[in-house]
């Protein structure tokens, strides 16, 4: 008896290895950050109405850059000491009148130096955020917030720089009508940015999912939308349907291909394919409720054969649920498997001519820095 119960422990212990714990962590006391090196120790200054930042004498802009894929994660260390030789920090000149009225300053800056992100401390318990962008980047900044940028570039996250770059026109294909359910059975959405020439300015602007083997661009900046949440959050999910891009250029859909098949090559990116997830799926199915029941099937036969008395029937009873277990899973698996398989999906493409295009301009009440 000793004997039977070490092999249920055993089994037991070896099942609560399959057991997934899932642990809360909370990283909003953990901070990321970089500081920030210069060739030499830079002069900063401000305007008056600190509408203007100089670097060195280089001018910055204030504008509106939360709206970018842009990460404010260098901190810029403040000397109050000037010394051209300190090149991990800035030395900012105040004028009197600046003096008076901030008592706090923070700075942060990206990997490139051509944006900065500032907040001033006032006197008077309130505080004031302005972002920064060097001028020579004012009207890419322009062209990037209203959606003509020189490059669109898909992110498909694995590997790391896993990108395409594309234009506009490839992106907008066949304009056509998509339902909402049908995005959010998709295993594949990537995020699409709009940039500039030298990458240097972007914005996420819209993504791109496949469908039965074709990939479509939304553009949900320009259709009013703050993010693509709701595409894929089931809460938000209730069949509404909406205007997309069927990708139809030839050399995008062959660098498209290429990315996902890195990206599915990739140790991360695998547990994210239908295919493969299924199998896998199927194989620890059948491995949990066919083979496990299986071999104890065999071990408490043998032992009811070679048993005597009130062991041979309680041998017999276990051997016997292992056969009604695997009877039960294999009749369960003939009947859901083929109605999952076989799930016809409804027509998700309508007709150029049925379908409306958006109008990807943007707001044109968006403020032109170059006017400033």
């Amino acid at each position: 008896m000793k004997k039977i119960l070490s092999i249920v422990f055993a089994f037991v212990l070896i099942f609560s290895c399959f057991a997934i714990s899932t642990v809360a962590f909370s990283t909003d006391s953990i901070i990321y950050e970089d500081k920030a090196y210069f060739d030499s120790q830079p002069v900063v200054t401000f305007s008056d109405d600190f509408k203007k930042m100089y670097v060195d004498d280089e001018p910055f802009s204030r504008a509106n850059l939360s709206m970018l894929s842009e990460y404010f994660g260098y901190v810029v260390d403040i000397s109050d000491v000037h010394n051209p030789s300190l090149r991990n920090s800035v030395y900012v000149d105040l004028t009197d009148a600046q003096k008076q009225m901030v008592v706090g300053l923070e700075i942060s800056t990206n990997d490139i130096y051509n944006m900065y992100w500032v907040e001033m401390n006032l006197g008077d318990g309130s505080s004031l955020t302005v972002y920064f962008i060097q001028d020579e980047y004012i009207e890419d900044y322009n062209n990037v917030i209203k959606g003509n940028g020189a490059n669109y570039v898909i992110d498909f996250v694995y590997p790391e720089n896993n990108v395409v770059l594309t234009t506009k026109t490839a992106l907008e294909g066949e304009a056509v009508t998509i339902n909402q359910e049908d995005v959010y059975n998709s295993y594949d959405i990537f995020y699409v940015d709009v940039a500039n020439e030298d990458l240097s300015v972007s914005m996420t602007t819209g993504v791109v999912f496949e469908i039965d083997d074709a990939y479509y661009y939304f553009n949900y900046i320009a259709a009013g939308f703050e993010d693509a949440d709701f595409l894929y959050y089931g809460g938000y999910v209730n069949g509404e349907e909406f205007t997309a891009y069927k990708i139809t250029d030839e050399k995008l859909l062959a660098d498209i291909d290429s990315a996902m098949k890195a990206y599915y090559d990739d140790d991360y990116g695998i547990l994210f394919d239908k295919e493969t997830s299924e199998f896998i799926a199927m194989i620890a199915l059948v491995i949990i409720f066919v083979v496990v029941p299986a071999i104890v099937f065999v071990i408490f036969l043998i032992k009811a054969i070679r048993g005597k008395g009130v062991y041979k029937k309680l041998y017999s009873a276990i051997a016997g649920l292992c056969v009604a277990e695997i009877v039960v899973f294999l009749l369960l698996a003939s009947i859901i498997y083929p109605a999952i398989s076989n799930k016809t999906e409804e027509s998700i493409i309508g007709s150029a001519e049925e379908s409306v295009v958006i109008d990807v301009a943007y707001n044109n009440d968006i403020t032109d820095l170059t006017q400033i």
